[in-house]
């Protein structure tokens, strides 16, 4: 986890911190336990590290049909 512009890198706490939640949820996130978080949560961290929450977290998959297919 790169810290922009500083060249060193977060820790769980200090990206925890960054982004406003909890050292576990990160901790938890980089394991792998969790793999699924809150869409605010995820936009705070790519935030923190400066990149898009797509980059870091999958979409889930659309549930809206396409019209298209008919």
């Amino acid at each position: 986890m790169k810290h922009p512009g500083c060249g060193s890198p977060f820790s769980v706490r200090t990206l925890a911190a960054a982004a406003g939640c909890k050292p576990a949820a990160i901790g938890h996130l980089v394991s792998g336990r969790y793999r699924r978080t809150s869409e605010e949560r995820a936009r705070r961290i790519a935030e923190v590290l400066g990149c898009e929450p797509t980059a870091l977290f999958a979409l889930p998959p659309s549930t809206d049909l396409d019209e298209s297919t008919g």
